[in-house]
């Protein structure tokens, strides 16, 4: 998300700031009721016994059950509220009836009375959840347990397309038994409903919904579209956050609001072992992903989250990877704005590189020296990061339109002065730069680069080493971008034999090198040979990562397009219909790798003539995307290109409409894929297809 950036002084004067204000102050004032019990009997069947509680949609009341004597919790919706917060009710009682999850209130009953709508659960009774207690009554590793439970609830409400968008203290019940229960439903959007049509939002265009201290910068922004999954994540990481920093909050406390919603909007939250030294740093890593104000950088799903913290507790290495060295270039940023995205980005990718190779050093040669040498170099590394390429731009000498290419060039040229005598820095960084060269499009730079690395990775005796490795493994895929397939395939397959030889056969490295090289055995053609390399490398990714791992869904979608252009979509078919199975179980129905899983599926059931279960398929991933990246995104014109072919095989003529309006709209579109429409047109106009 883009947030303007406030000019000293200015204040909040634009207009949708000041309704993000006036909806803040709103949702912080609690309504005060007229009474605190209505009539016992308000509603048949049940006696109410007691308030539990109130909020600004309703009122949650202990009853008894006539019927069973049972004590359960009913909640009725203010009546006098608007028929959307009603709504809201009646579409949490739909939600909560699909869900099956030991952590979710079962809906009991549902009726309407003259107080509002209402439903009935089991009455929870025990312990609030305090997140500031926890640590008091439990370790920090029971702590852990009791948040995976909590997320695992949040993702069975997400594969259910349902959003909560109000997580916080007060909506976790806990039992005697420290079980936690997620509650409150009410704020949630339905984004897919089995009643008809369903109910695409139940929220206005520009609505802030949810409770300020744990809302997410996308849910303070006015617009409803960006809000999604990784909201609910980024309110998780709030509540962890209390729990491991005893009751600590990432953005401070206040009763200025104003003050609270801009610093949620524009500043990095408060590391925990700031506040709580203890906190472990894996443990703080997961925090902040959680927290990262752009969704892209957290946790996609709370299925992600689950299995970090699951690796965690099992004292296995996270997968999220730490952020803060970004936060430390802040006020660089702020003088030289021109290149400070990408170079903060080189920065992210350089220092993560940097400790990975570190890490494989060291554990490959389990000597202390080695070690120590492994960290000098990445403080060399970090140290030429800071002066010659972040500090290198002088917008006095060169403008204030700096390039990071020329950042890159200039810093490149200083290599061999700056790592004199130490070949193996030499090599990483050049590696890393080459890297960043490619990434930007400059293959040239890319090419006398990952040249130089590998040359100084042999000068160091490293012609074997991970970092090595990695930089042939880029220039295949620099000769691949280059249009030189042979080459590509020559580098990956030298790659490959390397790190078998040197690294092993489960080793990242190795799996890249396979992966590259069947990529280009399926672009010359070699359909057999792309298979069995694929088959071999899924079998170790889900022997080493597990079936639902990203780079596991990836390799069977790569499978399973070899399996069609080779003849055989049923098979093609029976892959990709169990890799989206495990993408929405793991990532959600709205991400972006579930919706290409799909998409690559609903091409193989059109090979396999399956063709109107395709066309369905199909339009139900273009309405997932058009909720999740909007309407002009670049891969909902390449969707809609997809459904026009698949409605051309069945004969429908919404494939016309289609087809005049991505013409209309070409902007988005690849020559080849203007050439696929005219291919389209005459299919249309000959009645072939």
């Amino acid at each position: 998300m883009t947030v303007r950036e406030e000019q000293p002084g200015a204040g909040l004067q634009e207009p949708h700031e000041r309704m993000l204000i006036d909806f803040a102050w709103r949702e912080s004032r609690v309504l005060k009721a007229t009474e605190d019990t209505p009539r016992r009997d308000l509603i048949p069947g049940y006696q109410l016994v007691r308030l539990l509680g109130r909020g600004s949609q309703g009122a949650v009341y202990e009853a008894v059950r006539a019927e069973t004597e049972e004590h359960v919790a009913i909640k009725i919706v203010h009546a006098s509220l608007a028929r959307r917060h009603q709504a809201r009710l009646i579409a949490e009682i739909a939600a909560q009836k699909r869900m099956d999850h030991p952590n979710l209130l079962p809906i009991l009953d549902s009726g309407e009375s003259e107080e509002g709508a209402w439903f009935a659960t089991p009455l929870i009774r025990g312990k609030p959840f305090d997140p500031a207690r926890v640590l008091d009554r439990m370790s920090r590793r029971d702590a852990v347990a009791l948040f995976i439970k909590i997320a695992g609830a949040v993702q069975e409400a997400h594969l259910h397309g349902v959003l909560h968008r109000d997580l916080k203290p007060s909506n976790i019940l806990i039992d005697q038994n420290d079980e936690p229960y997620v509650v409150d439903f009410g704020l949630a959007r339905l984004d897919d409903l089995s009643t008809g049509g369903g109910l695409p939002s139940l929220t206005m265009s520009g609505e802030f919904v949810g409770s300020l201290a744990w809302a997410s910068p996308e849910q303070l922004s006015g617009d409803g579209s960006l809000v999604d999954v990784r909201s609910d994540v980024y309110a998780i990481g709030i509540m962890l956050h209390q729990v491991m920093t005893r009751g600590g909050m990432p953005f401070g406390s206040t009763d200025d609001v104003r003050a609270l919603m801009r610093r949620i909007l524009n500043e990095a939250p408060t590391s925990p072992r700031r506040q709580a030294p203890d906190v472990p740093r894996d443990l703080e890593t997961i925090i902040l992903t959680c927290l990262q104000r752009q969704p892209e950088r957290r946790y996609q799903s709370a299925g992600e989250f689950v299995r970090d913290l699951s690796r965690w507790l099992a004292g296995e290495p996270i997968e999220a990877r730490r952020q803060s060295a970004a936060y430390t270039f802040r006020r660089w940023v702020g003088r030289h704005r021109a290149i400070a995205a990408l170079a903060a980005l080189l920065c992210v990718t350089t220092l993560v590189a940097v400790v990975m190779i570190s890490i494989a050093f060291v554990r490959a040669t389990r000597a202390e020296a080695d070690a120590n040498r492994a960290r000098n170099r990445a403080e060399a590394l970090n140290a030429f990061l800071l002066d010659e390429i972040l500090a290198a731009p002088s917008p006095e000498e060169q403008g204030r339109d700096v390039r990071l290419v020329d950042a890159l060039r200039r810093a490149s040229t200083r290599l061999e002065d700056r790592f004199e005598g130490d070949p193996a820095a030499h090599s990483d960084v050049a590696r890393t730069i080459g890297v960043s060269f490619m990434a930007l499009g400059w293959y040239d730079e890319a090419d006398a680069l990952l040249q130089e690395s590998l040359k100084e990775a042999r000068a160091a005796g490293l012609s074997e080493s991970d970092g090595a490795i990695e930089a042939t493994n880029q220039l295949a895929k620099l000769r691949w971008f280059q249009g030189d397939p042979p080459a590509a395939m020559h580098l990956f397959q030298e790659s490959l034999d390397l790190a078998r030889a040197s690294l092993g056969p489960k080793h990242e490295r190795t799996l890249e090198a396979m992966t590259g090289l069947a990529v280009m055995r399926r672009a010359t053609g070699d359909l057999e040979g792309a298979r069995e390399l694929c088959e071999e490398a899924l079998a170790i990714r889900i022997e080493r990562d597990g079936p639902s791992h990203k780079e596991t869904l990836a390799l069977t979608n790569n499978l399973a397009v070899i399996e069609r252009e080779a003849g055989r979509p049923e098979h093609a078919v029976v892959l990709l219909e169990s890799a989206r199975d495990r993408a929405i179980e793991s990532l959600g129905p709205m991400h972006p790798s579930t919706a290409l899983l799909e998409i690559n599926l609903a091409s193989a059931m059109m090979a396999n003539g399956e063709r109107v279960e395709a066309s369905e398929l199909l339009r139900d991933v273009l309405e997932r995307q058009i909720e999740t990246l909007g309407a002009d995104h670049p891969e909902i014109s390449l969707t809609k290109l997809a459904l026009a072919e698949a409605l051309i095989g069945v004969g429908d003529a919404e494939a016309d409409a289609l087809l005049d309006e991505l013409e209309a709209n070409s902007a988005n579109l690849r020559p080849s894929d203007l050439a696929h429409i005219e291919e389209l047109r005459r299919q249309l106009s000959t009645g072939s297809n």
